[in-house]
């Protein structure tokens, strides 16, 4: 809905002004515009891809002028991106694991 919408756009610049980690969970970064997202927030906030393939590098974008999309070389100006490959599901599990959390209705 259109109301959905502006709320949708409304909400991304106090959103992203608060956040400390990007998440990007099984996706192709290729529909607008939620793959534009990867380029809010503050330049230096750390940003992980959990995917099974890399995508998202080098992106065009729409929302923001100068987007570039992921960079996981050793060449980055702010090394902040890391892409941890395999099945979504399994792979925020380990890091659940990882950070000593549970996942709720895990024993």
């Amino acid at each position: 809905t259109s109301e959905a919408a502006a709320r949708f756009f409304n909400l991304l610049a106090p959103d992203f002004g608060e956040a400390e980690l990007l998440l990007v969970v099984g996706t192709s970064l290729e529909v607008h515009p939620f793959a534009s997202l990867i380029d809010l927030g503050r330049p230096t906030m750390p940003r992980a891809l959990i995917n099974r393939e890399r995508v998202g590098e080098a992106l065009a974008t729409r929302l923001t002028a100068g987007g570039s999309g992921f960079n996981f070389t050793d060449a980055a100006v702010v090394p902040r991106d890391v892409f941890l490959p395999g099945d979504a599901d399994a792979t925020v599990e380990r890091l659940v694991a990882a950070a000593g959390w549970e996942l709720p209705g895990s024993v």
